[in-house]
């Protein structure tokens, strides 16, 4: 028989490693018995969504700091090798770098206020796919000058348009369904 707080010990600490895993739905209950825990969708949804909607809040303020150092690296080291085209294009994947880690930032805070859902989920993936493709693209074409990393913008500009379309489909979704406390706004 395995002591109480052995058995809390292992089901607070024994997920820990895993990011928006599903619960198991065998658990240790407090007498030490492995058995089936029909409440484990529950509780453990809402911390999947804190864990998930931290890591894609990180990865747009990561996305963000980096876009404020790809500003600066093309303002001073940058902006005297190239041409005013290329110039114009390394500002524009800076731009839109900026606004799509402010994305996934917002990313990031809705998971943590509607939990995980599968669309806010797509649209934060879709959306650092969308900045690596689009944003790394301009930059290496502007820095090597080859043209053949043109070809990932246009990938990079359709997982963007997507991932903000996703985003847009999972609030309404997880509005709709998280039972609006509202009533009174309604007339």
């Amino acid at each position: 028989m395995i002591p109480a707080s052995i058995a809390q010990a292992y089901e607070r600490w024994g997920r820990m490693g895993r990011i928006c895993s599903r619960p198991s739905i065998w658990a240790i209950n407090r007498d030490g018995i492995r058995g089936r825990n029909d409440m484990a969708g529950h509780s453990a949804g809402r911390k999947c969504g804190i864990q998930a909607g931290a890591y894609f809040a990180m990865l747009g303020a990561l996305v963000m700091a980096l876009a404020v150092i790809a500003g600066a690296a093309g303002d001073h080291l940058v902006a005297g090798r190239v041409g005013d085209r290329a110039l114009h294009i390394y500002d524009i994947a800076n731009r839109f770098q900026i606004y799509h880690g402010l994305g996934l930032l917002l990313i990031g805070v809705l998971i943590r206020q509607y939990g995980r859902r599968r669309l806010l989920c797509a649209a934060g993936l879709l959306m650092a796919l969308g900045v690596l493709l689009f944003c790394g693209g301009l930059y290496l074409l502007v820095l090597t000058g080859y043209s053949f990393w043109a070809f990932f913008a246009p990938m990079g500009g359709t997982a963007l348009i997507f991932s903000w379309l996703l985003l847009a489909l999972g609030i309404w979704r997880a509005s709709k369904t998280q039972g609006n406390g509202d009533a009174d706004c309604n007339g």
